[in-house]
């Protein structure tokens, strides 16, 4: 998808289209309304003529009659265009911010490691509103004033060619005008400000998040400094905005006068001459009062129409990102029958965020041509130093990233071309910090299964040793966690975690240091169900403690992207030089 001017109307279309009927309601009532208004004044001006004449009273009533039926059909048709705005809208709007979410929720991995929630939340939130607010000054401005504009040419036209062709070339100046000035405030003052608004939307949202962190280091004033520097930065931005358009304003009066004092003048010339009556230079002046009332707001809705699709162009940008991993046309499902997982000749480099001296990105490997075969129903621990890749593997299985070189297979099926919610369905993970949802404990354990009974997901809860914890709570399974599951203890959120793996029941099951934050007892226990739960089941430990691997079928020792060690507990003790012997005696001491 594009993004631009261009890109984001066709956006807008494309959701209106949805709606055909409600949309041709909008501009077909907002047309007659429009019409009917520019036609009373013209019974106006007759009735003014009549009354100058002395004309019967019957065909004044006639004249009065015929303003009270167009103020009607006025009335109507804007009644009709409001009402379906007023349904349209929140379709649409509703519409975009699934479209929005679910763009958003499809990105890789890598997109949410270089963009603040915060931010992100931002800009979805920014493209429905920006639709409202430019559909809005459509609508009611813009579409409205072209023809009144239309219109007013049309009639001074018939009233003399010089008034007709004056109105033309000032309207053309004026539209020009505004569409120039709105362009480049759009390049260089709107963007600028929508950019830096978003900014201190990250940032307000960073120092929120961290707010224990800013209590604990006593930061509280570095992090108001920060916040000061970005709105400053904001308010200086958004101050030259509005200067900017305060100066257009002025000039768009002045367009306005010299006209208005033109048509002026040239009215009374004719009317000298007896070519109009008083009635017509009546009309005259209500025709350019309402034009110039409607044009005077006519540069502010242009630019707040451009403001709106710069609002709406960081969501755009969105879209047009293509995401890193996507399912090939035609991916299939996964099928898993044993559980066998096999590495063939895999390398792997993360790619590091751009640094302020760096131009390009750098790239740092962390796999380099690792081979490796998990039998089905085997229990395989992973162990090393940190940044030696045991964590990488876990998430090349998952699909959080796309290899380059080499292929990973499930049951033999290459998981690059299986679909990812079909891969993701057949695996456990409990991560090392598992994060939860701001719910009830109830539904972050069912989140394992969502089809899952109360029963099934209270029995997950007793074989992960956080049943007895959640009673004692004073809603029970009813307790809402918080935002990331901050009203539990670390140990409290990993044992929900693993409940959560149990009732998932995947044939692959994959525990990132899942037992690295509980207490002696509570990992005892929790050592138990796990023993459990890993029977009949392909089983990938990554573990920094290594008297909970201890009766692993094999242990795997990684060093900088490479398998140097392999056998299980006893055989890598017996090697004397051997790294997993240092380890665990250091672990000893």
């Amino acid at each position: 998808m594009q993004t631009g001017t261009k890109a984001t109307l066709r956006y807008y279309c494309k959701h209106l289209k949805n709606y055909p009927l409600l949309t041709i309601f909008v501009y077909v009532g907002a047309f007659v309304g429009v019409v009917a208004g520019l036609i009373v004044p013209f019974f106006l001006a007759a009735l003014i003529d009549g009354m100058a004449a002395r004309a019967s009273l019957p065909q004044l009533y006639t004249y009065v009659a015929l303003i009270m039926l167009f103020y009607g059909i006025n009335t109507f048709g804007w009644r009709v265009s409001t009402y379906a705005v007023v349904v349209l809208q929140p379709k649409v709007m509703a519409s975009m911010m699934k479209e929005c979410y679910e763009a958003v929720e499809e990105k890789s991995t890598a997109f949410f490691k270089d963009n603040f929630i915060g931010s992100l939340v931002k800009k979805i939130s920014r493209m429905p509103d920006s639709f409202e607010r430019f559909m809005d000054e459509f609508t009611f401005q813009l579409f409205t004033a072209a023809i009144r504009i239309t219109m007013s040419i049309i009639v001074l036209s018939l009233i003399h060619p010089v008034l007709g062709l004056a109105m033309a070339t000032w309207s053309i100046l004026f539209v020009v005008i505004n569409v120039i000035f709105s362009n480049y405030k759009i390049k260089h003052y709107d963007l600028p400000e929508v950019e830096s608004e978003t900014k201190v939307t990250a940032q307000l949202a960073d120092s929120i998040t961290n707010n224990p962190n800013v209590k604990l280091f006593a930061t509280q004033q570095h992090e108001r400094t920060r916040m000061h520097k970005v709105t400053k930065k904001w308010s200086r931005k958004s101050m030259k905005s509005w200067i900017f358009s305060t100066h257009m304003e002025s000039v768009q009066a002045l367009l306005m006068l010299l006209m208005d004092l033109f048509i002026l003048l040239f009215s009374i010339q004719l009317w000298d001459q007896g070519l109009i009556t008083v009635g017509v230079v009546a009309l005259l002046q209500t025709y350019m009062f309402e034009l110039f009332f409607t044009l005077w707001d006519f540069g502010r809705s242009l630019r707040n129409s451009y403001r709106a699709l710069a609002d709406a162009k960081e969501m755009m940008d969105i879209f047009a990102e293509t995401p890193k991993v996507r399912d090939i046309k035609k991916a299939q499902k996964l099928k898993v029958t044993r559980g066998e997982v096999q590495f063939d000749s895999v390398s792997f480099k993360y790619e590091d965020f751009k640094d302020e001296n760096q131009d390009e990105l750098e790239e740092k490997a962390v796999i380099t041509n690792l081979n490796l075969k998990i039998k089905a129903g085997e229990r395989v621990a992973l162990v090393g130093p940190s940044g030696g890749g045991k964590s990488t593997l876990s998430k090349l299985l998952l699909r959080f990233y796309d290899l380059k070189t080499g292929e990973i297979r499930v049951d033999g099926q290459d998981i690059s071309k299986i679909t990812q919610n079909s891969l993701r369905e057949q695996i456990s993970l409990v991560p090392q910090d598992p994060i939860l949802f701001h719910r009830t404990i109830l539904e972050n354990i069912r989140y394992g299964d969502l089809s899952s009974s109360d029963e099934a997901v209270i029995k997950a809860a007793k074989m992960a040793n956080c049943h007895d914890f959640i009673e004692k709570m004073p809603l029970g399974y009813e307790t809402t966690v918080g935002e990331r599951g901050v009203k539990l203890s670390g140990g409290e959120r990993q044992r929900v975690a693993i409940a959560r793996a149990i009732l998932k029941n995947a044939r692959i099951l994959i525990l990132d240091e899942a037992t690295s934050s509980l207490d002696n007892q509570s990992e005892k226990l929790i050592q138990q169900a796990l023993s459990t739960l890993m029977k009949n089941r392909t089983v990938i430990i990554i573990a920094h403690r290594l008297s909970t691997i201890t009766n692993m079928d094999r242990i795997l020792v990684l060093e900088h992207g490479e398998i140097t060690e392999s056998g299980s507990h006893a055989e890598l003790l017996s090697k004397e030089n051997g790294h997993y012997r240092a380890l665990w005696e250091a672990q000893l001491s």
